[in-house]
């Protein structure tokens, strides 16, 4: 029987006034994971650092207010080790792409002049759902710009990066692709709602920036219309990044026969995204249940609360209190990263035999551990990836060493168990493996842990 057990519940509801991020200035477990994940962070900036070497993503965490487009520097070695390319058409071949392009908001698309295409005409077959290669590549050659959203998602190798971006920006971060030919403009003049580092990774494209559309730019209020246009345009070539702010008014026209761009999305959450958040786990708290009575004048006796009277009203949210705002805050940052996933072929390979395979694993834990209080005796709650684990507390040191966010020798592993679980740590790896704590596994060479090539 496995010693592990998982609920994936949704954070701010069940855990109402038990979630916190990770206090160092607890005892015992809770300081040493939040000492960990201080490590991780720490390290998380040294591989950064490496691929950016003049960018401070810190800032992006920090910054509240407006800010100004500038260019970002990108290590050569990083922009190769990127190598969209491949990755990219290893994604628009793989079978059963029907859902990326025939959802509400496909992963997907084609676009041309701020106008999306149809995919649908170029699946090859109704049963296997793969794109025509031939035939998109014939769209896009005809001035049509390509967008892969999410693309990190389906690129098991950039997970460490997003994992990283995740850390450091407090931010949840996703990776778009844009792919065009000739002189085409996917979208044409617009703006976006957060923050983005473009990466240019094949060929060039020609970059116009607007004024903002307005203050602390939002799509349900703010227009879509750009500002006036600033400054001349920018020919953004290989290997060159661009920062971005969120509300700057752009065009992005391809200037070569062939160019590929990278986006990386910081999306951090307003008060709009908790008061929203606030709202599910608001049903737990009887007093956001009893009906108002519509009177006018006032409530009709003391006990009853009425749509009319304000103070009636805010005993109600009154009783929200913080509780529910921190839980909300909380499981909007620990919910944010996506589940860790890891190459299948790598995960078997790993555990197959592993004290003959010497693997190396790590965890991803994105934008960091939440604590949850009151575990039953002699086990522990983390949450995470927007679920709560319930671990047994033997297995505290061991995620404490994965917290760090460093790849774990198989020795180290070994050695991180409690000395009666020695004998079987291939199986408490298959277990981990098996509840997503485990987000990456390795046979070979030591991975390099201060640059991501």
């Amino acid at each position: 029987m496995s010693v592990f057990h998982v609920g994936w519940n949704t954070l701010g509801s069940e855990h109402i006034g038990r979630l916190r991020v990770l206090d160092a200035t607890a005892e015992g477990l809770e300081a040493d994971l939040a000492a960990a994940r201080g490590r991780a962070r720490g390290a998380a900036s040294v591989r950064l650092q490496a691929a950016f070497p003049d960018f401070d993503f810190v800032a992006i965490a920090r910054r509240s207010g407006t800010a100004d487009p500038r260019t970002v520097e990108c290590d050569p070695e990083f922009v190769s080790w990127l190598d969209p390319d491949d990755a990219l058409d290893a994604v628009l071949l793989a079978n059963n792409v029907g859902d990326a392009i025939a959802a509400n908001s496909p992963a997907i698309k084609l676009a041309r002049d701020g106008d999306y295409l149809p995919l649908r005409p170029i699946v090859m077959s109704q049963k296997h759902q793969a794109l025509d290669p031939s035939l998109l590549a014939g769209i896009v050659r005809s001035d049509v710009g390509l967008v892969i959203n999410s693309v990190d998602s389906r690129v098991p190798k950039w997970s460490r990066l997003v994992d990283d971006l995740r850390t450091v920006t407090d931010s949840d971060v996703r990776i778009n692709a844009y792919v065009a030919d000739g002189t085409a403009s996917g979208f044409g003049p617009h703006w976006d709602d957060h923050d983005v580092i473009v990466v240019q990774t094949t060929g060039a494209k020609l970059w116009s920036f607007h004024q903002p559309s307005g203050p602390a730019p939002h799509r349900a209020v703010t227009p879509s219309e750009v500002g006036p246009l600033v400054g001349d345009l920018y020919r953004l070539k290989v290997g060159e990044g661009v920062f971005v702010p969120h509300g700057i008014g752009h065009n992005v026209i391809c200037a070569d026969s062939l160019a590929v761009h990278l986006t990386i999305g910081f999306l951090r959450p307003s008060p709009l995204d908790v008061l929203e958040a606030m709202a599910q786990p608001a049903h737990q708290l009887p007093a956001m249940r009893v009906p108002f009575v519509f009177h006018p004048d006032g409530p009709l006796d003391s006990d009853t609360p009425s749509l009319g009277d304000p103070d009636a009203f805010g005993a109600a949210v009154g009783e929200l209190g913080g509780t529910l705002f921190e839980s909300a805050v909380q499981a909007i940052r620990l919910g944010a990263s996506r589940p860790p996933f890891a190459g299948p072929i790598a995960l078997l390979r790993a555990t197959a035999d592993p004290m003959e395979q010497e693997p190396w694993v790590a965890c991803s834990f994105g934008l960091g551990l939440g604590w949850v209080d009151g575990a039953a005796d002699d086990r522990f709650l983390i949450a995470a990836h927007g679920g709560v684990f319930d671990l047994p507390e033997s297995l505290g040191q061991l995620v404490t060493s994965l917290a760090d966010g460093r790849y774990l020798a198989w020795r180290d592993f070994v050695a991180a168990l409690p000395r009666a679980e020695r004998s079987r740590a291939p199986e408490v790896l298959d277990e981990l493996v098996a509840i997503g704590l485990i987000a990456d596994a390795r046979v070979g060479d030591a991975p390099p842990e201060t640059r991501y090539w």
